[in-house]
């Protein structure tokens, strides 16, 4: 939403907050794109390690390193709006924060490393307020009447779809890997028994 005062920048000279806006608006354009499309090196990624092809492991975990720290990053960004719209700032911070940490935990589901309750501990709870947060801020009807519609929809409500995509491909990831894993425990069974024997 553009002021009709005049912000003065560090060189002296006067820049109209359109103008501040829409440089604004083209940066968050095109940090969205760069997120959309480490979300599609995301489930690239995992794609690989369902069909156990080379490079997959290394993939994801840069991927989803990569797509954490964005989300963690727009954390921040989300209180450029606190002068405009207080509630989608807060909104936009506690929700992308919550994704980020999201991401990291299915890191340690999908790796199985040490510490993975802990993230759980930690995720869960943030996840479930951010939920009631969102939920309640689209009950009050207060997107119906903001300027800031495509950073709710696209940067906001759309992680929280995609981070849903993500959890049902560690469901089918571990569907696939549990019977891998009971094939493992058997063969290393029928080894202790013929060293027995």
């Amino acid at each position: 939403m553009p002021y009709r005062s005049f912000y003065t920048d560090l060189a002296g000279s006067t820049i109209s907050a359109s103008a501040i806006n829409l440089r604004l608006n083209k940066f968050l354009k095109a940090f969205t794109r760069v997120l959309y499309l480490m979300g599609g090196v995301v489930l690239l990624s995992i794609i690989l390690k369902l069909l156990h092809l080379p490079g997959g492991f290394v993939l994801f975990i840069f991927s989803m390193t990569a797509i954490s720290f964005l989300f963690l990053l727009q954390t921040g960004i989300s209180f450029v709006y606190v002068f405009s719209n207080a509630a989608l700032a807060f909104l936009g911070a506690i929700s992308s924060l919550t994704v980020g940490l999201s991401c990291i935990t299915l890191v340690f589901l999908f790796q199985q490393w040490w510490g993975t309750s802990i993230m759980l501990f930690l995720t869960l709870p943030l996840l479930v307020l951010s939920l009631i947060f969102l939920a309640a801020f689209f009950i009050s009807g207060r997107h119906r009447h903001m300027s800031h519609r495509k950073f709710l929809y696209f940067n906001i409500l759309a992680p929280f779809l995609y981070l849903l995509v993500l959890c049902s491909a560690y469901y089918l990831y571990q569907g696939r890997r549990e019977p891998e894993d009971t094939g493992r425990r058997e063969d290393v069974q029928m080894a202790l028994a013929t060293l027995v024997v």
